[in-house]
């Protein structure tokens, strides 16, 4: 993901000639923006590590929760940047901002920022539509990590679950056997071969488990998701 993200950034910054270009990533709950990764024009990729508080820059946030790209010509008096002006866009020297939101899954997650020194600029209309294709491939990179992140969290899971002394059994809502264990087989007798599918959980629970099930567990399960 770190090397997708500084392949955005440095894409973003030379084709679109600014100083600098920025990943942010929304932190969870949304109480702050966390810059992620940086490409300056002079110096490549440099550290990142700044972060802007929701609480103290609410105009700003709202901006990019409402728009496809934000584009500031002078965003230092810019009523949806100005807030920024004393803490980041003064000492920066920033005096235009192109940022494109991030969204993934209709959630906003996160913002690409151009950042303009110099004279003001005047963002054009291809400028807006290269930023705001910018934010969709952010948004294409941290998905893709994310999906990665949970098919290894499931692999993990799958090689605990095969691993275990104990029966590990998953069923249908009706009560048949997707999956189980080879614990769960070799305490039932069934080959590693056997077809499970035409197995339920009646067959081997036990009348008292099996109407605890019935009654109490699966409504639970079907209702709260955990019993």
């Amino acid at each position: 993901l770190a090397r997708q993200m500084g392949r955005v950034v440095e894409v973003a910054a030379r084709s679109i000639g600014v100083s600098r270009v920025g990943i942010w990533r929304l932190r969870a709950g949304g109480a702050a923006l966390d810059c992620v990764c940086q490409y300056d024009s002079r110096h490549g990729l440099v550290e990142a590590g700044q972060s802007l508080d929701a609480t103290r820059y609410p105009a700003y946030f709202a901006a990019l929760s409402n728009n496809r790209a934000l584009a500031a010509s002078d965003a230092v008096n810019d009523p949806r940047t100005a807030e920024l002006a004393a803490a980041y866009l003064l000492p920066m020297r920033i005096t235009s901002l192109l940022d494109a939101p991030i969204w993934l899954d209709g959630d906003l997650a996160g913002v690409v920022c151009h950042e303009h020194i110099g004279t003001a600029r005047e963002w054009r209309d291809e400028d807006v539509a290269f930023a705001g294709s910018m934010g969709d491939f952010a948004a294409m990179a941290m998905s893709q990590a994310r999906c990665q992140r949970v098919e290894a969290a499931h692999e993990r899971l799958e090689r605990i679950i095969e691993a275990t002394p104990d029966m590990v059994a998953i069923m249908a809502p009706d009560g048949h056997l997707i999956q189980m264990n080879p614990a769960g087989r070799r305490l039932l007798g069934l080959s590693a071969q056997a077809d499970i599918g035409h197995c339920r959980s009646r067959d081997f629970l036990g009348a008292e488990t099996t109407r605890l099930l019935e009654t109490e567990i699966r409504p639970a399960l079907l209702d709260a998701g955990h019993w």
